[in-house]
Parts: C-alpha cells; sequence; structure tokens
C-alpha cells in the first residue's frame, strides 16, 4: 500500500506539471478571482508538506530550505510573483524530495511519530499513515489548480 501511496503520488504530481505546461510564469503566479493563492503555491505546498508530514512529525530535520517550507506551509500564502528559475527549482525539488521520502522510509528512517490531525480531519498515528494520506492531500490540490486554470486561461 505505501508503494501504491508513492506512485500516486508522483503521477499527481506529472499531472499537475503536465496540465500546466503551457502557462507562462505570469499566469503560474496569478491568484483567480475567488482564490487565495496561485498555481505555484499549490504545488509548491503539495512538495513541502510531505516532508512536514513525516521527517517533522518523526521529530527529524526537515531536508529542505526553511525558506521553502516557509513560502509553503500551510497558512501561507504568495508574498508575490516566484521567478521562472524559482519554478524550475521547485519542480526539481519536487523529484528529488519525494525519492528523499521514500528512501528514507525504506531505509526505516522514520521511528517515532507525533500524531496529528490534518485540516481535512485525517488523524495520523503514525508515517505510514502520513504517506497514505498524503496522495488525497495531493489530489485535493491538483482538484484546486484544475479550477485556477479555468480561471485563468
Amino acid at each position: 500500500m505505501i508503494q501504491t501511496s508513492f506512485a500516486l503520488m508522483r503521477q499527481t504530481r506529472t499531472n499537475f506539471l503536465q496540465m500546466v505546461h503551457p502557462l507562462s510564469i505570469d499566469q503560474l503566479n496569478r491568484i483567480p478571482p475567488g482564490f487565495g493563492n496561485n498555481l505555484v503555491w499549490n504545488f509548491g505546498h503539495m512538495v513541502v508538506t510531505l516532508p512536514l508530514l513525516t521527517y517533522g512529525l518523526s521529530g527529524l530535520p526537515i531536508p529542505l530550505d526553511e525558506g521553502m517550507v516557509g513560502m509553503y506551509r500551510r497558512g501561507s500564502s504568495p508574498e508575490g510573483p516566484v521567478s521562472r528559475e524559482h519554478w524550475e527549482h521547485l519542480q526539481l525539488l519536487s523529484e528529488e524530495s519525494l525519492a528523499g521520502v521514500q528512501a528514507d522510509y525504506e531505509a526505516g528512517v522514520f521511528q517515532a511519530y507525533q500524531p496529528y490531525t490534518t485540516t481535512y480531519g485525517a488523524r495520523l498515528q503514525s508515517v505510514d499513515d502520513a504517506i497514505r494520506f498524503a496522495p488525497v492531500h495531493e489530489g485535493l490540490h491538483l482538484g484546486y489548480a484544475m479550477a485556477m486554470v479555468k480561471s485563468i486561461v
């Protein structure tokens, strides 16, 4: 089941990137009417949430730049447009961080876990719960992004 969760996250992130590929950096940064964030933020939020739910709640250092985490963590919102370079870095970080979580999971790095209830209402009791929940979370943000694209183009 855990391997399926990683595969679903990879596919969701691929679907997101394929959907927004034709858009300009200005369109990616645009906050459509009725939304509180943009396409870049939704993707960045997907990227930083998995490490927060796995490393963070396991009491381990989060292997992401603090600035990146601060930009995209729950409760944040875009403070301004990001550059094309930042967007490209975020895409690379997406692949690297997902692979890193999977490798560390398979190596047994995650031992302790601080239970956490998500804003979705899911109660996470273990890192396995966090990894099983993550595709639901990422799918939710893909759905938001699909609605945003319709508002932008």
